[in-house]
């Protein structure tokens, strides 16, 4: 049985027990089948949270409600931004920090009486209100919009990129982690790595994309990179990352006006997630049933009984 850190034993070697503990958190974060990313996200947030408390030499163990709250005004006003983090952000930090007490809990490091404090206040101050909690509305292109913004690239990864979020409405994690061998050119599929949030991970695009990808392949064996590995490469000759991805978009997108730095409105900027957005109206608007749609997305969704006995056939997909 682990032994529960008290304040002596804690403050005399603080500095280790806040990382091992971290270790220790991201380990189980792992084995639990946390994606990468979602495990780094945790343990980002998480580190936060510690280093907080660290600097004011606050013991773990015994966190009161006021220590709790001063954290939750920490970030509404000075951590990040200026003006501090949204409610959303807060409310994202909290279900972080909330898994990692909890994960501290069931190994016997912390008392129940802690995890139920921070799950009072977390209660208490993740409420929604409307005046400070506003519908996010997300930027959606005409399709002569994003012609011209997929046009206006020249650069061959960034053009398929662009393409393949459009003609896809995948995820930005779900992008960055194909490889050049989950790609057929000839069936015009591409087979995602398992993710958390995605149930089905065959998806389809058309002969444009397919058009852009190839160029895009044959330009990367022609830089000299593997024929297999990642299929986006950052300028580091790496995989391609979720921040490289964003800022590019941002970039593009500003250069032909079609995303305004200086807005503070969401639907005025140009996001990787506006891609799985367009994927998604237009398809709707075109006529394709909401269960083939959500097929192609990988939604999980919560199934009746009768969903349980209907089988989605790729095929019928891809021909409609």
């Amino acid at each position: 049985m682990n032994e529960v850190l008290t304040f002596d034993n804690l403050h005399a070697t603080q500095h280790y027990h806040t990382e091992d503990l971290i270790v220790q958190f991201q380990e189980d974060c792992i084995g639990r089948g946390f994606t990468f990313e979602s495990t780094r996200h945790y343990v980002s947030q998480v580190r936060v949270f510690m280093h907080y408390l660290d600097e004011r030499h606050t013991d773990l163990t015994l966190l009161d409600k006021d220590t709790l709250i001063d954290f939750v005004g920490y970030l509404r006003t000075e951590h990040g931004k200026k003006q501090g983090v949204s409610l959303k952000t807060l409310k994202n930090y909290l279900t972080c920090i909330n898994t990692f007490l909890s994960f501290l809990y069931l190994r016997e490091r912390l008392s129940a009486d802690v995890l139920m404090r921070f799950q009072q206040v977390r209660k208490w101050y993740a409420r929604s209100y409307k005046s400070d909690d506003p519908i996010t509305v997300r930027k959606l292109l005409t399709v002569p919009e994003l012609r011209m913004l997929a046009f206006s690239i020249l650069n061959p990864r960034d053009r398929a990129l662009v393409v393949l979020f459009a003609k896809t409405g995948i995820r930005r994690n779900e992008l960055i982690s194909i490889d050049v061998e989950d790609v057929d050119l000839q069936r015009l599929t591409i087979m995602l790595k398992p993710q958390h949030k995605r149930t089905n991970c065959q998806v389809f695009f058309d002969h444009e994309t397919a058009k852009v990808l190839e160029i895009w392949i044959s330009t990367r064996a022609q830089l000299g990179y593997p024929s297999k590995g990642p299929l986006f490469i950052s300028q580091k000759g790496g995989r391609l990352g979720r921040q490289g991805v964003y800022l590019m978009i941002r970039k593009y997108a500003q250069q032909v006006g079609l995303d305004n730095p200086h807005s503070p409105r969401t639907d005025d900027h140009l996001t990787p997630h506006c891609f799985r957005h367009w994927f998604t109206t237009h398809l709707n608007r075109a006529g394709m049933s909401r269960s083939y749609i959500a097929w192609l997305r990988g939604d999980r969704m919560n199934r009746d009984a009768q969903d349980t006995y209907i089988h989605i056939d790729p095929e019928d997909v891809l021909r409609v």
